[in-house]
């Protein structure tokens, strides 16, 4: 089996910008959702998740964003398995692309005519597993290989949302440009909980009975979702169970 590779997914990053009272606080949470439908010239499928929180002290702006993009350019119905992902009835292959902001440098609201920014380093990967179930027909998490090829690391990219929040770009060096059309998006002050599943826009024991359901699933599988792919491993686990019970509100 080949070695895997751990993707960090959260950046800190500084920038200036100016409050309308310099004593205020200012807090601005941006959530945005989307379909990838390209990859260069070929049609293809995938989505979007970049979340980011904008803060402003005396003119002085503390930022973190997180974003990752996943697609692939073959249409695959994802594998439907038993519960907990462990169920298997023949061998297959799953191939993707999956590209995450590693630094961002710029994260901005109406910027230079985009109605959302996020300009920084990212790293794009196209990775393919191969799933080999056991002689009872299960996947144990253990028969399977995967091939990880870099296409950027730590590439200057930028992704930008236009059209009045209807589409969306990525563009990184050394990569085709991934675009597709935005179906979610949220501007406010409201925080946004990380590991709320239920969208009752808090973190609590429902939530992690959501990532309970998709443990042991991988690429591939119907139950995988990156949202709940904290460490950025490609598997539903007991690290990804940790992130949402740390987070749940007393």
């Amino acid at each position: 089996m080949a070695a895997m590779l751990t993707l960090t997914t959260l950046a800190l990053v500084p920038a200036v910008t100016r409050a309308d009272d310099e004593m205020q606080v200012q807090q601005t949470w941006v959530h945005v959702a989307g379909k990838v439908e390209k990859f260069g010239s070929q049609t293809a499928y995938g989505w979007l998740s970049a979340i980011a929180k904008m803060k402003t002290i005396n003119t002085t702006s503390t930022e973190w964003a997180h974003a990752h993009v996943f697609w692939t350019t073959s249409l695959v119905t994802s594998i439907e398995l038993g519960e907990h992902c462990r169920e298997g009835l023949e061998n297959f292959t799953f191939s993707f692309y999956f590209a995450r902001l590693v630094n961002a440098s710029t994260v901005a609201l109406n910027y230079s005519g985009y109605d959302f920014y996020i300009g920084g380093l990212w790293d794009a990967y196209n990775v393919t597993f191969v799933y080999y179930p056991n002689e009872e027909g299960d996947f144990d998490g253990e028969n399977f290989n995967v091939t990880i090829v870099p296409l950027a690391e730590n590439a200057t990219g930028e992704l930008r949302v236009t059209g009045g929040w209807t589409s969306f770009e990525l563009s990184i060096n050394g990569v085709d440009l991934v675009s597709g059309f935005v179906h979610h998006y949220f501007v406010g002050s409201m925080e946004i909980e990380i590991g709320d599943f239920t969208g009752d826009g808090k973190v609590n024991i429902h939530d992690l009975v959501h990532v309970a359901h998709a443990y042991g699933c991988r690429p591939g599988f119907k139950g995988f979702d990156f949202d709940m792919d904290f460490n950025g491993d490609f598997k539903i686990d007991v690290g990804d169970l940790a992130t949402v019970a740390a987070n749940i509100e007393a």
